[in-house]
């Protein structure tokens, strides 16, 4: 039985910035939940970014969620940006990063993305390109998004 989208993708937002933890294979549900989060965002904020945290990894997606990803990659709507970082260490974390840089350039993104190993720097180009969310409420939604994982914004 799969898992529902609330256990595969947390979601939080900090002002303008709407950050995610992805936890298992992404899914047309769990894809198209965040594609609403982003929308509700940009409604109520115009201009929005994304700050996208591959937590764990898992074998490749089915063909119709990595459609999903890849509509979702291309009609993004973040002004300021999408910021994936793949938590991942070691040849895991380097997999991951490829095979998400190989998926952006062949989605032929309609935001400006880029894919890192670390959340501090994530958010400088985040923050760069002109998204204004505030620290302590960037740190409060990723510790939102990542509770159950032991993860921490430490150097943000």
């Amino acid at each position: 039985m799969p898992l529902p989208a609330e256990a595969l993708i947390r979601i939080a937002t900090a002002g303008p910035l709407v950050v995610a933890a992805w936890f298992a294979i992404p899914t047309v549900a769990a894809t198209e939940r965040l594609t609403k989060a982003l929308a509700s965002a940009a409604a109520a904020h115009g201009a929005v970014a994304l700050l996208d945290l591959i937590v764990k990894a898992r074998p490749a997606p089915t063909e119709d969620a990595y459609r999903a990803l890849s509509t979702l990659i291309r009609d993004v709507d973040c002004e300021f940006g999408v910021a994936h970082v793949v938590q991942l260490r070691g040849i895991a974390g380097a997999a991951a990063r490829t095979m998400l840089g190989a998926l952006c350039q062949v989605a032929r993104p309609g935001a400006p993305i880029r894919v890192f190993d670390a959340t501090a720097p994530a958010i400088a180009w985040l923050r760069e390109r002109g998204c204004a969310a505030d620290a302590d409420a960037i740190a409060r939604a990723i510790d939102e998004v990542t509770a159950t994982e032991g993860a921490t914004t430490r150097g943000i």
